[in-house]
């Protein structure tokens, strides 16, 4: 198969670059090309070559903004393609049917906020234009369901993965590095990653991290990943207040973003979202780390109650604070929910099985 995939136009994809779609497209695109033919489209970046090509994969890197999908469309039509994907993008599909009505177009969603930007009448025109649209999980397949049932048959859920070579428990020299390079010292660390504006709720893990303060005097908080200045502003001031030590690490590359696991006693992630997938927690996880996480969306689908603690109770710090205790005055507990949680990644969620779902798709399509 020759499959197009048309990464969203903000950040570039490589093998070290990108957010979690890029990463997501990549690793995905790199296992793909084994058995295929495949081409990334992706944003222009001075860092990188305009081509790169490795195997079967070759990523070609056009100027972003209002004439990306010009040059998108310009490519095309020069190539040819058994099928295109689209990353989160849901406005590309009418543009594309107009140009090319007989090449299978697939939209993947990886979270419902690009929809979210279009009108009722928009939504159902991206939709039935899709020849079928791929979700990263259960949860947001179930929706969009819900929401479009005439075109249920059309949308399906492929989990995403994470790479279990980098991802892992660290050894004990790899940890006390990472504690050096952060100048940290010997302390429970509760350790959180990924965007902190306020419908993560970071805010309510402050709040949790003070009552277990009371019972774990060496308590502090790793928060890694961009932040809002005011939202960032407002944590500040609340740790003070209440005397919880606060590491900010901000934005951090993808090709090192598996050492900052590395740095947890365990992984809290007290989203108030209803989130679509929840990857950190599946990082965190293959990363050996114990894991509470708010029963939201689609993180029931990673998060068993086996492998991990769900908290029904997301929007109240003392639920997170009462298991956060119970990891740290029960090891033989927190060692046991670690290894369950590495297993689950290790059969569930590689790249490897995303990739081999990602065939079985798109052959069942072309067969149609």
């Amino acid at each position: 198969m020759d499959i197009l995939i048309v990464a969203p136009p903000m950040l570039s994809v490589s093998e070290t670059t990108g957010g979690s779609v890029e990463i997501s497209i990549y690793q995905t695109a790199k296992r793909l090309a084994l058995q295929n033919n495949v081409t990334i489209i992706s944003r222009k970046s001075n860092s990188l070559p305009r081509i790169s090509e490795s195997g079967n994969l070759t990523i070609v890197r056009v100027p972003g903004g209002k004439g990306y999908v010009r040059n998108v469309i310009h490519y095309i039509k020069s190539h040819k393609f058994d099928c295109i994907q689209v990353d989160n993008r849901p406005r590309f599909i009418p543009i594309l049917r107009r140009h090319f009505p007989n090449i299978p177009l697939v939209l993947v969603l990886h979270s419902l906020t690009f929809m979210n930007f279009l009108t009722i009448k928009e939504k159902h025109d991206v939709i039935r234009k899709s020849t079928a649209i791929i979700c990263n999980s259960q949860f947001l397949r179930n929706y969009y369901a819900s929401k479009f049932p005439h075109y249920e048959n059309k949308i399906t859920a492929i989990h995403l993965g994470t790479d279990l070579s980098r991802f892992r428990k660290p050894t004990p020299e790899e940890k006390s590095d990472m504690y050096a390079r952060y100048a940290l010292p010997s302390s429970f660390i509760i350790l959180y990653a990924g965007r902190i504006i306020p419908g993560k709720g970071v805010h309510i893990l402050i709040k949790a991290a003070s009552l277990v303060k009371k019972t774990i005097p060496s308590v502090r908080l790793v928060l890694v990943g961009p932040y809002l200045k005011g939202y960032k502003a407002r944590l500040m001031r609340e740790a003070k207040r209440r005397k919880v030590p606060v590491l900010f690490t901000g934005s951090v590359k993808p090709s090192v973003m598996y050492k900052m696991y590395w740095l947890g006693d365990c992984f809290v992630f007290p989203t108030q979202f209803h989130e679509a997938f929840g990857l950190v927690s599946v990082e965190a996880m293959a990363s050996e780390l114990p894991v509470i996480a708010s029963r939201r969306g689609g993180v029931v689908e990673i998060i068993n109650g086996q492998n991990g603690i769900l908290i029904l109770d997301y929007k109240n710090p003392v639920a997170f604070a009462k298991e956060i205790n119970k990891i740290f005055n029960e090891p033989a507990y927190a060692k046991k929910l670690a290894e369950v949680g590495r297993k689950t990644v290790l059969s569930h969620f590689s790249w490897e099985r995303v990739a081999a779902d990602y065939q079985q798709f798109y052959t069942k399509i072309l067969q149609k």
